[in-house]
């Protein structure tokens, strides 16, 4: 799992954080609104949030990372990257991964997929991209079947910018592209809804 961070200097971290734990979900609290607990899995070395196939009566679950939560105050300019992998539900929609700003209220980023086996999301509720992957319908999608994305998400005055490039090369899908959502700025929450049935995640 490949961490996150974001500098307020050039060349200077000014927090890092791994997400990466084996049996438990050392990070993420989740709501108890679905009949799910999720489990963390572990794909090449890295290990990443799942929602498995096999756990049946499920309504999905709402999980929490405060993390990052006033690790940059609300105002601060900031630069923030990280490798993201993300599938859509096999059963429902939309699942959604999103940082909140400091305050909780406004979005810094998200993406949404648009239906089950989505590889069209939507970027902060604003135009829909292609995020590319081999998403497969009865049950069968696995982590394995998405590749990583780099994410890099730029906070200037009240103006964020997002840059989406697959890692293993080929044209950048969003590039500098400005989602101001929120006026306050900052890092909160970060959340990943899912639905039902194998929509996974890692970062």
């Amino acid at each position: 799992v490949q961490g996150a961070w974001a500098d307020t200097v050039v060349g200077q971290v000014f927090y890092e954080q791994d997400y990466e734990a084996t049996g438990v979900v050392a990070d993420w609290t989740t709501s108890v609104n679905g009949r799910f607990t999720p489990t963390i899995l572990e794909d090449g070395g890295n290990h990443y949030l799942s929602v498995v196939n096999t756990t049946r009566n499920n309504n999905g679950c709402v999980l929490t990372s405060p993390s990052l939560a006033e690790k940059v105050a609300a105002g601060t300019d900031f630069v923030m990257t990280f490798d993201l992998k993300v599938s859509s539900s096999n059963n429902q929609s939309p699942t959604k991964f999103e940082i909140k700003d400091a305050a909780n209220t406004g979005t810094i980023f998200s993406l949404t997929a648009t239906d089950k086996n989505a590889t069209t999301w939507l970027l902060n509720g604003g135009k829909s991209y292609d995020l590319p992957n081999t998403n497969k319908t009865g049950g069968e999608q696995t982590i394995a079947d998405v590749p990583w994305y780099s994410v890099k998400i730029r906070r200037v005055d009240d103006n964020t910018y997002v840059t989406i490039t697959p890692k293993l090369g080929g044209a950048t899908i969003v590039d500098n592209v400005s989602v101001t959502a929120s006026s306050s700025g900052g890092l909160g929450d970060m959340i990943f809804e899912t639905k039902r049935y194998n929509a996974n995640f890692a970062i």
